[in-house]
């Protein structure tokens, strides 16, 4: 099943995604990549910290924190960046259980899950959820 849900996710980030398909073998993809699973587990275990600009970014969507989690626990690595500065992190794409969709990029620091910012995907930047405007 996981491989199933791998190739699925793969698929949604070639079609959704207009950036590069980085391909990494499977010891590199543990060191750098963050995965739904291990994301959902930590905010499953409240093991995670927000950041000053995603608190920021939060109060002006006007999200609550459990629409964040719950965006989060049914959401899907949209875009992931293995190769930032700042670290590895990953672009999430959730809905809430009333069905607003959220966006949310996750960083990790060894095993800390990181949440750096948050906000409602719109135009100009997103046509959906899901995809990027084109420039």
């Amino acid at each position: 099943m996981w491989k199933i849900f791998k190739v699925e996710l793969l698929l949604l980030f070639m079609l959704f995604n207009d950036s590069k398909v980085v391909k990494l073998n499977k010891i590199e993809y543990n060191r750098y990549m963050m995965d739904m699973a291990w994301i959902i587990s930590k905010i499953k275990e409240d093991d995670y910290l927000l950041s000053e600009h995603a608190d920021d970014e939060r109060i002006n969507d006007n999200l609550m924190l459990y629409e964040i989690e719950e965006s989060v626990l049914n959401g899907l690595i949209l875009e992931s960046y293995p190769n930032d500065s700042r670290g590895s992190s990953c672009l999430v794409v959730g809905f809430t259980k009333v069905g607003k969709p959220i966006h949310v990029v996750c960083g990790k620091n060894g095993n800390l899950l990181i949440v750096i910012t948050v906000y409602i995907p719109a135009p100009p930047k997103f046509k959906n959820p899901y995809q990027r405007s084109h420039k």
